[in-house]
This record gives structure tokens, C-alpha cells and sequence, in this order.
């Protein structure tokens, strides 16, 4: 199995059980913006697939604006 495959299967999969559960419930179609983010993110971690973030500085060159030096 790719790697490909699991990012792109587990999110609908999570995103199902909370509607099965109704832990997430309306009417009409809405997207994912228009839901509650903390149970999504607890239930991918339970799923074996855990976010995070991690605050880098850019590299020279990069996107801070700095003219990228020549080799």
C-alpha cells in the first residue's frame, strides 16, 4: 500500500464516524470549515495518523524576501 493512499483515505473515514456518532451534525451541505476541528484532530491521532506543527525559521533565500545567493 502507498503511503498516498492512507492521506487520502483517513480523512472522509474520520470525518464519517464523527457524523455517524453525531458528534458533528447539520443540514445542508457544508464544508469542512463549518465543523468543530478539535474532535477531527483527536479522532486522526486515535487512527494512528497525528498532526502538528512546527515553527521554522526560512532559509536564507527562501521566502523571507532575502536574494537567494548564487553558487
Amino acid at each position: 500500500m502507498q503511503a498516498v493512499v492512507w492521506q487520502t483515505a483517513i480523512n472522509p473515514v474520520v470525518a464519517l464516524e464523527l457524523l455517524t456518532r453525531g458528534d458533528w451534525k447539520d443540514s445542508g451541505v457544508l464544508g469542512p470549515e463549518s465543523f468543530e476541528l478539535v474532535p477531527f484532530l483527536d479522532l486522526l491521532a486515535e487512527y494512528g495518523s497525528p498532526q502538528g506543527i512546527s515553527e521554522r525559521a526560512p532559509a536564507r533565500g527562501s521566502v523571507s524576501g532575502e536574494p537567494a545567493t548564487s553558487r
